[in-house]
């Protein structure tokens, strides 16, 4: 849930900030909102690297390695998914968006991801079976 509703609140405050500096004329070339959040679906995912480096040389509990290094890969992919759905919705920039369109998009993140989540599920429980 941290890094759902983390790289959500990112990708929004991020593109939101881009945005209004593009309104008040701080960039060369003017670009649309989405545009904005889908250059902050990029910047959006935290990666500790450094962090689960310094866990790995301390030999940190083992628990909270395994929850860090988690919560990075969710971050990845809830980045990647943010990523491909602002590019959608960038795509149909010359046909008209209509409510219709972001209800597609919102169950479309919903779907990617937690589908993504079921997947690895599944496909971890078989492999522990296979290697049990």
């Amino acid at each position: 849930m941290f890094a759902l509703i983390g790289t959500l609140w990112n990708t929004a405050v991020l593109g939101t900030a881009i945005y209004f500096l593009n309104t008040i004329n701080l960039f060369e070339f003017n670009f649309s909102f989405s545009t904005a959040l889908l250059f902050a679906a990029l910047l959006a995912a935290s990666d500790p690297v450094a962090v689960i480096a310094i866990f790995e040389e301390l030999h940190i509990n083992e628990f909270l390695y395994i929850n860090v290094f988690g919560e990075a890969l969710f971050n990845d992919c809830i980045s990647l998914v943010l990523f491909s759905t602002f590019k959608s919705l960038i795509s149909l920039q010359n046909e008209p968006v209509g409510s219709f369109t972001y209800i597609n998009s919102v169950i479309y993140f919903i779907i990617s991801t937690f589908g993504g989540i079921f997947v690895g599920i599944i496909f971890g429980f078989i492999t522990s079976l296979f290697f049990k």
